[in-house]
């Protein structure tokens, strides 16, 4: 897990992980555990966002009843 706690903190910790792929400290021999690292990020972002797509959906219903 993220040491993140709001989509936004890992959003902006995956742009710094990406950012790092495209300058010029890339080493390949660190870019497996990067690109694992930014894989798991953003896999966590998918699922707090379909979360938060629900309460929407829910809060939604709510005010349509």
């Amino acid at each position: 897990m993220s040491k993140a706690s709001t989509i936004e903190d890992k959003m902006t910790e995956l742009r710094a992980l990406v950012a790092w792929f495209e300058s010029d400290e890339f080493q390949l021999e660190t870019a497996s555990a990067k690109f694992t690292e930014a894989s798991k990020l953003a896999k966590e972002i998918e699922e707090d966002l379909a979360k938060l797509k629900n309460t929407v959906n829910v809060l939604k219903q709510s005010f349509d009843s």
